[in-house]
């Protein structure tokens, strides 16, 4: 399981939410079942910039190749969200909070698990 945050806000709060989404989540699905700690593998990601990469490319906003390559172009904590924040006056920026954003903030669970026949 795997918590996610957006990448609005600095980084070290992101990286709180993101580990407090999967702590919180591990906590309720380990005590609604009764399950051991030990069958769970648990991470987070502090600022889902793929997600937002992948986000960008499917809905395809008016601006969304220049947003692709200003996350292309600029590293996490080389200005990236600052480049974004100020590009075409803010107006893309505040758009990808209202639309984009919020949709990275989730959890994503895969579960695997053996069949033992007889």
């Amino acid at each position: 399981m795997r918590g996610y945050a957006s990448p609005d806000g600095s980084y070290r709060h992101n990286e709180q939410l993101a580990a407090n989404r999967s702590r919180l989540f591990l906590g309720y699905i380990r005590d609604a079942y009764a399950l051991p700690d030990r069958l769970f593998d648990v991470s987070s990601v502090a600022e889902d910039w793929k997600g937002l990469a992948e986000l960008l490319n499917q809905t395809k906003p008016p601006y969304y190749q220049e947003a692709l390559d200003i996350i292309g172009t600029y590293g996490i904590f080389g200005g990236r969200e600052k480049h974004l924040m100020d590009f075409r006056g803010g107006i893309p920026y505040k758009d990808m909070l209202k639309n984009l954003f919020p949709r990275l903030r989730r959890i994503e669970v895969v579960v695997e698990y053996d069949s033992l026949a007889e």
